[in-house]
């Protein structure tokens, strides 16, 4: 009796030490996959912003930015480089990326010229209008040169919202009352830099010193800048402004052919 007497004391003793050592590791279990639980909510969460609400990666350490994949739940629709739409010669093709960034909120846009004869409508939509046919139009015009700077009276552009341009080209023979078909070019999307970002971007022209630039190789520097952080629509008025005083400057073709070799990758 003795022994057993002793063997049920030292199992009791066992239990009480062994059953709390055991709750204190489940509970420690159960936190640790409760913190992980919660750690990959928060990485696989949405951030909080506003509908059509659009950010840019920040800029890397080194090298250039904006003409690669954006991450998130829509990266496969917004690529900035990869797949844009510069064509070969195809009349109202944009050139421009599917989605790019604009610092200044008159934007410069661009598209292949059509034949002779032929004048373009500039129609611009709120948020994406491949996705969304029926999106709203926020602004159209007409014009006979294939380049548009968004118009002072035009209504203004929400920063960080996102937006879709498109160009239709109507023949002559249509303008006059004659047979004929308008022909419509495929929509790009881009919206302007919201504050922070844009605050950056100009302090680091201003670091720079061509914040205000004054001479033609100050606006080319600029340009560079711009494309480092992705800036499409800013850095291309630039190329096209300096090509046009200076046909000739082989730093301005070389900047504007790699700008465009960006589109064709």
């Amino acid at each position: 009796m003795s022994f057993n007497a002793n063997l049920f004391t030292s199992a009791g003793n066992y239990r009480r030490r062994i059953v709390p050592a055991i709750l204190g590791m489940a509970l420690i279990f159960a936190s640790t996959l409760f913190i992980r639980a919660a750690t990959v909510h928060k990485q696989d969460g949405q951030q909080p912003s506003a509908q059509n609400k659009r950010r840019p990666l920040p800029k890397p350490p080194k090298g250039s930015r904006g003409f690669e994949q954006y991450e998130g739940k829509d990266a496969s629709t917004r690529l900035i480089g990869m797949g844009a739409t510069r064509g070969n010669g195809i009349p109202r093709k944009p050139v421009a990326p599917l989605e790019g960034i604009a610092l200044n909120a008159r934007p410069f846009f661009l598209w292949e010229p059509a034949p002779q004869g032929m004048s373009y409508k500039f129609t611009l939509y709120e948020g994406d209008v491949y996705a969304t046919p029926s999106a709203k139009i926020v602004f159209e015009t007409e014009t006979k040169q294939p380049q548009l700077i968004y118009p002072e009276t035009a209504p203004a552009l929400v920063k960080g919202n996102l937006y879709s341009w498109r160009i239709s080209a109507t023949p002559a023979t249509i303008r006059d009352g004659s047979s004929g078909s308008v022909m419509t070019g495929a929509p790009v999307r881009f919206f302007v830099l919201m504050d922070e970002d844009a605050a950056a971007i100009k302090q680091a022209l201003v670091d720079a010193g061509v914040a205000t630039p004054r001479t033609s190789d100050e606006r080319l520097r600029q340009a560079r800048i711009l494309t480092e952080y992705g800036v499409w629509y800013d850095s291309l008025r630039i190329a096209r402004e300096l090509s046009a005083e200076d046909a000739k400057n082989e730093a301005v073709s070389s900047f504007y052919n790699s700008l465009m070799e960006q589109l064709d990758q």
